[in-house]
């Protein structure tokens, strides 16, 4: 089964890092694509469909919220992974409302 993964930050060093430790680390997604801002990202799952995203919510252009709201327009369901360095419940209220899986916050630690 071919697996999707979108990574979505405006912050260069996190989104590269990512991408780079998850290429080394594992053999799980087939394709990782990547988005440095909002309307690039719902750009990229409009297109792509990726089944998974692990995604900013503060971003220029579009916020993480309006991705997932994107998402769910489209009739698309990833599974999305909140990566943010706000830590106020509003923020995670939201996400989880638009059907975010997880909600972890930045720096990420490897086990995470």
């Amino acid at each position: 089964m071919s697996v999707k993964l979108l990574v979505a930050d405006d912050e260069d060093t996190i989104r590269r890092g990512v991408v780079k430790y998850l290429q080394l680390h594992t053999d799980r997604f087939d394709k990782i694509y990547e988005a440095e801002n909002g309307q690039e990202a719902i750009d990229v799952v409009l297109k792509f469909q990726p089944d998974m995203i692990l995604l900013d919510v503060q971003m220029p252009l579009k916020n993480g919220i309006e991705v997932m709201k994107e998402a769910i327009k489209a009739g698309l369901n990833p599974v999305i992974i909140i990566l943010s360095g706000y830590d106020e419940f509003t923020y995670v209220r939201d996400t989880m409302k638009y059907g975010a899986f997880n909600y972890l916050l930045k720096p990420i630690k490897k086990d995470e």
